[in-house]
């Protein structure tokens, strides 16, 4: 059985002179108690970005334990996934093992993400028990990371591109004190940035595609996008972006003279709320005729 998060932390790509990913935390703990009942000797969480990260556990109980579990929180959100431990008895002991898959269109996890996890045993009576919350940076094990922070921002980097990283950590926070008072953005809001140094670093960090969508679920959505459009009735002459749901429902719509502008729009309002990436949501802007 499992059930993981759909939603993620703020994270978003893009690729300007040098390649970045956006993205939201650093961790790794060992040795934990499970409310006195489970000894938790040992455990790891280990990037194997892109395929996923491999989670181990060592730990010992005097009660019959049937399951572990390892919660998840991934990035800024509230809600949590779950997955259970492939578990290994020896010598008195528990060793779990799990391969967190981030492999597809659906699971996809970008590098520099902050994941917070905990255990959770079950014993055969059905009691629980939960180690504390720890946390673990989901980053590409291609490289060595290096970070440099200030205010709610932190910029991860390789290499000898700190110049680079520092360059856009200020214009991040020049932006930040700029947009935020406009959009309402909470400026304390934790934000992750992760530089590559070329498009070909990147390539391997981008999600994978998503599944084609049919004609008919599209058709509808620029005559909903449309209906949204307050400034256009009296101008006539105002573009719009939207986000919707893959099942068509209007979550956001932005209007501005210039369709990237309103792109920008819209896209952000979802990055200063922490949730993106939008995966399985589609976005539709308007056209001109002529």
């Amino acid at each position: 059985m499992t059930a993981r998060a759909a939603s993620y932390g703020r994270f978003a790509l893009a690729a300007i002179a040098a390649a970045v990913v956006f993205s939201v935390g650093l961790g790794g703990v060992a040795g934990a108690d499970a409310s006195g009942a489970v000894t938790v000797r040992s455990w790891s969480l280990a990037s194997e970005f892109p395929e996923g990260f491999r989670v181990r556990l060592t730990a010992s109980s005097d009660e019959d334990i049937e399951s572990v579990a390892i919660r998840v929180r991934i990035g800024r959100h509230t809600r949590t996934g779950y997955d259970y431990l492939e578990i290994t008895r020896r010598d008195g002991s528990l060793e779990g093992d799990l391969l967190w898959r981030t492999n597809t269109a659906a699971s996809y996890i970008p590098p520099g993400t902050v994941i917070t996890y905990s255990f959770e045993f079950v014993d055969s009576d059905g009691r629980r028990y939960e180690t504390e919350k720890a946390e673990f940076v989901y980053h590409d094990p291609r490289f060595v990371w290096k970070e440099i922070s200030r205010g709610p921002i932190t910029v991860a980097y390789h290499g000898g591109s700190e110049p680079r990283a520092r360059e856009i950590l200020d214009t991040m926070l020049l932006t930040l004190d700029r947009m935020a008072p406009l959009l309402g953005a909470d400026r304390e809001e934790p934000i992750r940035l992760t530089v590559y140094n070329s498009g070909n670093e990147m390539r391997r960090a981008i999600a994978p595609a998503p599944a084609a969508l049919p004609v008919e679920q599209l058709e509808p959505l620029p005559g909903r996008l449309r209906g949204a459009q307050a400034l256009f009735d009296p101008t006539g002459g105002i573009h719009a972006a939207g986000i919707f749901t893959a099942d068509g429902q209007r979550l956001c719509v932005r209007e501005d003279v210039g369709r990237h502008n309103a792109v920008d729009k819209v896209i952000g309002h979802f990055v200063l709320r922490g949730a993106v990436p939008l995966r399985d949501h589609i976005l539709v802007v308007s056209g001109r005729a002529g």
